[in-house]
């Protein structure tokens, strides 16, 4: 199975970097993420027990590494597996500033391959619909925790009645 997705996120591309890696919240963001556990941890890498429900139960580990900032002002995040249920599991997500650094251009690129045998429709669902709905969950995360709160407006002046 092989995707790309992108979505332009109102948020500069460090918050929405807070956002990816806040592993706690990959399964509310892609649903077939049963569960995601820090492993291991160096300055730019993690390596991610993840446990994910496509067809049956699937178990691995990745490695995500983020790069340095690229000369455009891009960070870069790639994974790739290191063990588990799958044969192959790569890919990177990209994180491009947007409106003078207000927004970031997010996309993300990816190639899975299950050992078991996964019906077209499922993997274009997987990669198509259902890819593009968790990068818009993901957006709406990081934007609503960006948004300024708004606060009561204060409680109206009366005048006193001059009759």
């Amino acid at each position: 199975m092989e995707g790309r997705a992108s979505v332009v996120v109102g948020a500069p591309p460090a918050r929405v970097l807070e956002t990816l890696t806040d592993f706690t919240a990959w399964p509310e963001i892609w649903p077939q993420v049963r569960a995601c556990e820090v492993r291991g941890r160096e300055e730019s890498a993690w390596e991610l027990g993840l446990v994910v429900e496509i067809i049956r139960r699937l178990r691995f580990v990745i490695r995500l590494q983020q790069h340095p900032v690229g000369e455009d002002g891009a960070i870069r995040l790639s994974w790739a597996l290191l063990e588990g249920d799958l044969l192959a599991n790569e890919g990177e997500w990209t994180l491009a500033p947007a409106a003078d650094g207000q927004a970031c251009a997010l996309s993300w690129r990816g190639a899975a391959q299950v050992g078991a045998y996964v019906p077209q429709v499922i993997q274009n669902t997987l990669t198509g619909v259902e890819l593009r709905e968790a990068l818009e969950r993901l957006k709406t995360r990081v934007e609503r925790a960006v948004a300024p709160t708004e606060s009561a407006p204060p409680p109206a002046e009366t005048a006193p009645d001059g009759d």
